[in-house]
Order: structure tokens, then sequence, then C-alpha cells
């Protein structure tokens, strides 16, 4: 079937196409000016439309990725493999997941990249590639929504001190650079064009879109 959902139609798939045409770099103003939110997620979407997927499959993927991740996250947790797969089946059918599967919105993928920096940060590397992936991964999750810093946060907070111990410069450029293009730049998108990272939404004395 083809997409319907409200929000979907209003600006995540507008953001998508936007991503493709280029005028991700001068978002549209007009009404409620929606494509100004960040938009790593739909980073995502954008490649299902290059590739002519049906887009309506775009949160089947996100479901599929995230059942496997908190399968991946229950055995960094020690659990055995039966008890593992019943934490992932449970974690990922309940009726606030199932309801978005034939939509564009990105609450799933913002899902997808908490957990996948949650089991990375659990388990932290010396290698380059880690830290790559870590900066890519958290990049994702404050790139995928204007809460997403604030679930970065808590993680970092949590797991912060033991990844920590591993940081040199080298590895700290290797997180630097996805963290930046892929999480960062929409807020300084935002800042650049309107002087409020959070535009449209209002920011402390900054003004968001009346």
């Amino acid at each position: 079937s083809v997409p319907s959902e409200g929000d979907s139609l209003a600006y995540h798939l507008p953001i998508a196409r936007s991503v493709l045409n280029g005028s991700v770099f001068n978002p549209s103003r007009a009404g409620y000016a929606l494509e100004f939110y960040p938009g790593s997620a739909e980073l995502i979407l954008a490649v299902l439309m290059l590739g002519n997927v049906p887009l309506n499959l775009y949160n089947v993927l996100g479901w599929v990725i995230l059942t496997f991740l908190c399968f991946i996250l229950g055995r960094r947790y020690k659990l055995e493999v039966p008890v593992a797969i019943i934490y992932a089946v449970t974690a990922t059918t309940v009726m606030s997941l199932f309801r978005l599967l034939n939509n564009q919105t990105i609450d799933i993928w913002l899902a997808v990249f908490f957990t996948a920096s949650w089991i990375l940060l659990k388990s932290p590397a010396k290698s380059l590639r880690y830290f790559f992936l870590l900066g890519m991964v958290i990049g994702f999750l404050i790139g995928a929504k204007f809460s997403g810093p604030v679930y970065a946060l808590l993680l970092l907070l949590i797991y912060g001190r033991n990844l920590f111990k591993f940081l040199t410069p080298q590895r700290g450029i290797a997180f630097l650079i996805p963290f930046l293009i892929f999480g960062i730049s929409w807020y300084f998108r935002n800042f650049y064009l309107t002087g409020n990272p959070l535009y449209p939404q209002q920011f402390l004395f900054l003004p968001g879109n009346p």
C-alpha cells in the first residue's frame, strides 16, 4: 500500500525527498516549518526512495533490526539464548510498535539507534573501527529527533566512564567525524539559518516558528 499516515506525509517523506534533491540544506519555512526537524532517520528513508523500495517497508525493516538488537542486548547482559529471545520478542511486539509498522515515522529507528548505542557502550573496545561505529550510531541517535540528545546523554552518563578509559586523540577523531556528520550537523544547519538549533521549536530565549 502507499504511505497515508499524517506525520509521514507532513514532514518525514518531505525531509527524505529534500535529501535527494539537495534542499535539505535550505528547508522550507512554509507552514509549521517541519522540514527543519533533524533527519538522520530520513536518510534511510531516502535510500529506500532511491531504490524504489515500497516505503511502507521502512518501519518493518527497522522493527526487524530492533528485534535482532534487543536479542544481542540480552546476550550482552548474559541472558541465556531462550531468555534473550523472549526478551527481544516481548520488547518489540507491544502495540505501540506494531501500530507504526506501515508508516514512515521515525520512533522505531530512534529505538534502533538507542539500542545499538547501548550495546556498543556496554562493551567498549580500543579499535578505531569501534569508535567510528559508536560515533555513527550516537550521531544517528541525536540526529533522529530533538529528544535524541537526551537519550544519548543518559547513556553516556551511565556508561561514559568506561568509554573514556580507551579514549585517545585518534579514537576521538574517529568518533567525532560521523558524530558531527550524522548528528550535530542538523542542529548546526538550524543555528546557521535561524539562530536557533532547535528551530522551529522555541529554545530558551531563542524564538521558534510562531
